[in-house]
This record gives structure tokens, C-alpha cells and sequence, in this order.
């Protein structure tokens, strides 16, 4: 890989710098598929290469239960600053996919979704303007 050829970079923490633990050359045709909350940055290629590069991201999860569980997480943590500890608990697992598998997790299916619903509800009124209690 040469330096400015648009490589995917995935990082591990290092201070402000952040270390490229693993890179992904670009080629033609490759699809590069990795979990939403892994570090990762990608570099557009070097200003002598004339050639299209298109990049777009496409949410996708192995089932509904991983869906649901994703969206969470990710609304979870926009607004990470007002949820309760408890709540902070349940997004770290959640990250770490602790409740990924349905047979070892506490969490029912109807559980996950209904925390998604009411908490998408929720942060949508807090954007409004709405005073709403701590999730």
C-alpha cells in the first residue's frame, strides 16, 4: 500500500494520534464489512489519481434482535451525557455485544424494542425542545 492511496484504516486508541492497527487496500469490487463501533477512518486517495472513488455506508445487521440492538447502541450514545449509570451500563454491553445472543442475554427481543421506541420517542421530544425526564 502506498501512503495516499485511500486506504481503511482500523485505529486503536493512542492519545490524540490515533495508531492504524489494520488497513484495508482499496481494489476494485471489494466490499469491506466490519461492526458500526469499531475506530476506523478512511483516506481519500492521493490528488494525482484521477480516477472515480465512490464510499457509502450501508447499515445491515444478521436480524431484527441485531437491528434493533445496533440503532440502540447508536442512539444510546448521541446522547450518552443524559442517560442514568444504569443506562451507560447497558450501552457498554451493548457495544461489547453482550446481549447479542438471545439464548445467553437477559433481554427479551420485546425488551430491546420497546427501550428503542421509547428512547427514540424521548430524544426526539428533548430535540423539540420538550423537558423530558432522564432516561
Amino acid at each position: 500500500m502506498k501512503k495516499d492511496d485511500g486506504v481503511l484504516g482500523y485505529i486503536g486508541r493512542g492519545g490524540e494520534v490515533y495508531e492504524t492497527i489494520a488497513a484495508v487496500a482499496p481494489k476494485f469490487g471489494r466490499l469491506v464489512a466490519f461492526r458500526n463501533n469499531i475506530e476506523h477512518s478512511a483516506h481519500p486517495p492521493s490528488s494525482l489519481y484521477l480516477g472515480g472513488r465512490f464510499s457509502f455506508a450501508v447499515k445491515v445487521a444478521k436480524n431484527r434482535r441485531l437491528a434493533y440492538i445496533k440503532r440502540l447502541y447508536e442512539l444510546m450514545s448521541d446522547w450518552s451525557d443524559q442517560l442514568s449509570s444504569q443506562m451507560q451500563i447497558l450501552m457498554r454491553q451493548l457495544m461489547y455485544g453482550k446481549h447479542d445472543n438471545p439464548l445467553v442475554s437477559k433481554l427479551s427481543d420485546d425488551f430491546i424494542e420497546q427501550l428503542f421506541q421509547k428512547l427514540t420517542k424521548e430524544s426526539s421530544d428533548i430535540e423539540e425542545g420538550y423537558v423530558v425526564a432522564q432516561f
